[in-house]
């Protein structure tokens, strides 16, 4: 009887822990990297992809399970007409490497500042998607020269919620070796994508759900320490606080249907920071997916002006 248990649980411990194997063995097989760039930083190889000529441009992607610089895909080669582009998979993220280790907002901010001293190697305006912002806002507080202007699409940050004890625990699960792996598979399923992204575009498509599950499961077991930081806070920069304290031109990108971030957010920030320009697109979260060209012509005006 007692063996008859153990081989149960062996059973029950052992099944979560095959299949998350296949999935991302599944996931890496026949991933070809080398085409691809990579900036040697110190805490991982950052793949980026760079287009075009003109006056520098850096895009930056959400903190979402499955961002990645494939989220720029429908404008990059509009944008590299007038600028050389240069789009980034964050540490963690896409082709990137991805460390198991704890993962901050200062790590990014970090990240960006660094990219742009090693690799840009000139002052660049940054496009920046989401709770990235915050990332990208900071960094040009901690170095004021690197940056010409902003443009943020959505961005989260906006209150001031920062890790508690709650948030710890919620990361100690997500980051544990066996259920920490299979909540992280479940989330990063093609299933729960479907269901998750109707909140994010009004329509999803075939490409973008598999651009967003293959960039989730890449270097497989260590894509969850990302996604564990991002869903326990440990990301959050409270936007407003550095809003106000920068000095270069901002433009705010808004989707009037945004459900994850709602565009009444934006009162918020402006009470701080009246000096802001807004667009506003009839889209969800992900104006640069749906409307692109719009989206282009909005970055175009901003930029040249």
């Amino acid at each position: 009887m007692k063996i008859k248990k153990l081989l149960l649980m062996s059973t029950l411990i052992s099944a979560p822990v095959i299949i998350n194997n296949l999935i991302f063995k599944k996931t890496n097989k026949n991933i070809d990297k080398s085409d691809k760039n990579y900036y040697n930083w110190r805490f991982g190889k950052i793949r980026y992809i760079v287009k075009g000529r003109g006056e520098p441009l850096l895009l930056i992607h959400d903190t979402v399970a499955g961002s990645g610089l494939h989220e720029w895909t429908n404008i990059i080669e509009n944008l590299s007409k007038y600028h050389k582009v240069y789009a980034i998979d964050l540490l963690g993220y896409g082709f990137s490497d991805k460390p198991g280790i704890t993962y901050s907002s200062y790590l990014y901010v970090s990240l960006i500042n660094d990219f742009i001293s090693e690799v840009i190697k000139a002052k660049t305006s940054i496009v920046v998607n989401g709770n990235s912002s915050g990332f990208a806002v900071l960094a040009n507080i901690f170095k004021p020269d690197l940056v010409n202007k902003f443009i943020l699409i959505s961005p989260h940050g906006i209150k001031d919620q920062l890790p508690d004890k709650k948030d710890y625990f919620k990361k100690f699960i997500l980051e544990a070796p066996i259920i920490g792996t299979s909540i992280y598979t479940f989330l990063t399923s093609k299933l729960f994508y479907k269901m998750y992204f109707k909140r994010y575009i009004n329509k999803i498509d075939k490409k973008m759900l598999n651009d967003y599950y293959k960039s989730a499961h890449l270097e497989g077991v260590n894509s969850k320490y990302s996604n564990a930081a991002f869903l326990s806070n440990y990301l959050n920069i409270n936007l407003n606080n550095h809003l106000s304290r920068i000095e270069v031109p901002v433009h705010i990108i808004w989707g009037k249907e945004d459900e994850v971030n709602p565009i009444s957010q934006f009162n918020r920030i402006i009470e701080t920071c009246p000096n802001l320009s807004l667009t506003v697109f009839n889209t969800k979260s992900l104006p640069h997916v749906e409307e692109p060209e719009s989206f282009y012509k909005t970055c175009k005006m901003f930029l040249a002006g």
